[in-house]
């Protein structure tokens, strides 16, 4: 029942979407959810390259710093070695450390070290960061967190490394430096990095302090040196050019895209309706030009006959067909005429089939300009036979028609010496017409328009036939 509705709930969410919409509200909502997509993904990536070059500038900066500040505590102990020795002697320090009688203590005695070493400590924030000092054998002399103005009595010196802290690796490497000190550091190396494992800090560096057999241990976290708020001016910028981007790529895809797609279709459902109508988009160069141009020649070869260039049987059944339908509903008018060329056969025989396919062009083309009231057509029914549909049109507007379809016909004189008529091309037209029922369909007023025509032809041709519906 579970995965029904979860699965419900996946249509629903790719239906609102993709929907039903237009074109231009499923790409927009599309390329809202993939930029959404992208955007997570990216910032998921720089987070974790951010925390990588945030991890391995917090190590360089931390053996920096570890180097310096062993530099500095080298300093300061050289110097207060020399204030208790009163000499300057070379080697004085080593000397000093050499000498067994010598401890720690007494070198923290006066609390000037330590106060200087405090100094230095107090550059970092304690939470983010901890420094200890060790001597030889891993004691702590000096901790940052417990260093705070400590008095010189306070300093026990009991505490060891190894007590402080669980992460084998660490203690691995602590206990490798521990066992190769020998003497004194003369020449201070590298610095060494170690991962801690379930420890407050996740790094450690180890640092030699010259002049003495001790050692810097620094412990931090990648913040303490470079943290991840400096990236959020980037992630903004960056989000606020994707979001700029996303927007000029939806103004530029409406306006070159889906703006003239959208006046493509409006104007084909104009063309629907009206086939007089203007297409959108015929003088465009671009893609849009292309798709106006073949769904207009597609659109005039389904409805246009080839030979004459009027509209043609199909268009004529399915348009009648609509007529019909639209004029049942208020039992309005409709007039047919059928017309046909008298004699065409002998004409063919007389002048050949090219003449003949002439002949029909010039009086499809007559006949085309005598019908132009808005809704009436001309259409090519079949050979040399023509229909003409006027809808809302009675037996007078249905007469005058026809007789200037003859007149029109008459008047261009086309040559037909195979006529038992006369000399000149004639028509004969049959008229139908009345009201249009539910009951009735667009074949009961051809065949009624056709019985007319039948009797025209055989009244003597050259006129028109009227018979009521």
């Amino acid at each position: 029942m579970q995965k029904k509705i979860n699965s419900g709930r996946i249509k629903a969410l790719a239906e609102r979407v993709l929907g039903k919409d237009s074109i231009y509200k499923r790409v927009r909502n599309i390329n809202i959810a993939i930029f959404i997509l992208a955007f997570v993904v990216m910032i998921t990536l720089m987070l974790s390259a951010f925390n990588s070059i945030i991890g391995q500038v917090s190590a360089e900066n931390a053996c920096r710093y570890a180097a310096s500040a062993a530099d500095a505590f080298s300093a300061n102990i050289v110097k207060e070695i020399g204030f208790l020795s009163d000499t300057d002697t070379p080697g004085y320090a080593a000397a000093w450390f050499a000498d067994d009688e010598n401890e720690p203590e007494t070198l923290f005695a006066s609390g000037e070290l330590s106060s200087a070493i405090a100094d230095l400590f107090d550059q970092f924030d304690n939470e983010t960061l901890r420094s200890l000092i060790i001597d030889e054998n891993g004691l702590i002399l000096l901790d940052s967190v417990a260093i705070d103005d400590p008095e010189p009595s306070s300093l026990e010196f009991v505490s060891q490394i190894e007590q402080e802290f669980t992460s084998p690796l660490f203690l691995l490497t602590i206990g490798r430096h521990l066992d190769n000190i020998d003497g004194v550091f003369e020449v201070r190396s590298e610095p060494v990095v170690v991962e801690l494992v379930s420890e407050a800090y996740r790094f450690a560096t180890i640092a030699e302090i010259r002049s003495t057999p001790w050692s810097v241990v620094l412990l931090y976290n990648p913040s303490s040196f470079l943290s991840m708020y400096l990236f959020f001016p980037i992630i903004a910028v960056l989000l606020l050019l994707l979001i700029v981007f996303a927007i000029s790529l939806n103004a530029v895809s409406n306006r070159q895209i889906f703006l003239p797609l959208a006046r493509l279709v409006s104007s084909l459902v104009r063309l629907k309706e009206d086939s007089n109508a203007t297409v959108y988009g015929l003088g465009r160069d671009d893609e849009i030009g292309k798709l106006s141009n073949t769904i207009v020649d597609l659109f005039t070869k389904a409805n246009y006959d080839a030979l004459t260039g009027i509209y043609n049987r199909h268009y004529m059944e399915a348009t009648f067909q609509n007529i019909m339908h639209l004029l049942s509903r208020s039992a309005g008018q409709l007039s047919v005429l059928m017309l046909d060329i008298d004699f065409f056969k002998y004409y063919n025989d007389e002048y050949g089939h090219d003449k003949g396919d002439v002949c029909l062009k010039e009086v499809a083309q007559t006949l085309s300009r005598a019908v132009t009231r808005k809704g009436d057509f001309l259409a090519r029914y079949g050979g040399e036979e023509f229909i003409v549909v006027l809808p809302n049109t009675g037996e007078a507007g249905a007469r005058l028609i026809a007789n200037r379809l003859l007149d029109c016909v008459r008047r261009l004189k086309l040559p037909h010496a195979g006529s038992d008529l006369c000399d000149y091309l004639t028509v004969s037209i049959g008229v139908a017409s009345g009201k249009v029922l539910y009951t009735q369909s667009s074949d009961d007023f051809i065949k009624r328009a056709d019985e007319a025509l039948y009797m025209s032809k055989q009244g003597g041709r050259d006129r028109y036939t009227f018979l009521p519906l």
